[in-house]
């Protein structure tokens, strides 16, 4: 997967989301990892975001974290990225175009991932984040 047109901080967060997975003893990268690693490296954007939306950012990552815990575990082994990690990395590469900018920022993977359709994306919305809101 080639992640020359994403800023340096999508970079880090998909570095730390892998980072994440191998720590929690998980197989895959999966989408939550990638959603905590954004709060994690982005804690200058996320704080803005949730503090526009009036969201209380411990309680959301402590929601993330058993999100995370609930993954299944396994002993050894290569960490591999999971289909619905794909599918927001593609998503937020397509949202570049509705934009009309030129690089993936960490906005675009949250917006990708609210789109996900998963138990994430379902975390994300009963939090109160809105398309409208990250865009």
């Amino acid at each position: 997967m080639n992640f020359d047109n994403f800023t340096i901080k999508s970079q880090e967060a998909i570095q730390r989301a892998a980072d994440l997975a191998r720590t929690t003893k998980n197989q895959a990268v999966e989408t939550g990892h990638l959603l905590m690693a954004i709060l994690e490296t982005g804690e200058h954007l996320t704080r803005g975001i949730f503090g526009r939306m009036g969201i209380d950012a411990e309680a959301f990552k402590n929601t993330l974290g058993s999100i995370l815990q609930s993954y299944p575990k396994v002993e050894g082994g290569e960490i591999y990225l999971s289909k619905g990690f794909h599918e927001a990395i593609n998503r937020s590469k397509s949202l570049l175009k509705q934009f009309g900018d030129s690089f993936v920022s960490p906005e675009h993977l949250m917006l990708a991932l609210l789109k996900s359709g998963d138990i994430v994306s379902s975390m994300m919305r009963d939090a109160g984040i809105s398309e409208d809101q990250l865009m």
